[in-house]
């Protein structure tokens, strides 16, 4: 979890320097992998705002593969898992 916040934080001071729209706040406290996980697109268009689309989308690919292993919504069981 540590390596995506760093991750995210250095998209943070390399794309957006200026203004960071309280992105780095929701960063920092975020306690489980999800938050980061669903941060993902707020970070995107911070990037995207101030550079190019493509630029935004390759920065967050590279830090989704940092979230290797992990599945959206894989943390609780689905209420559906018994039928």
């Amino acid at each position: 979890m540590e390596n995506v916040r760093k991750a995210m934080f250095m998209a943070l001071d390399t794309y957006c320097d200026d203004d960071r729209t309280g992105i780095n706040r929701r960063i920092d406290s975020a306690r489980h992998i999800a938050e980061l996980w669903y941060l993902r697109p707020d970070l995107m268009h911070a990037i995207a705002t101030r550079h190019q689309e493509t630029t935004a989308l390759d920065c967050i690919a590279r830090i989704t593969v940092l979230f290797d292993g992990y599945q959206p919504g894989g943390q609780s069981p689905s209420r559906f898992a018994n039928l």
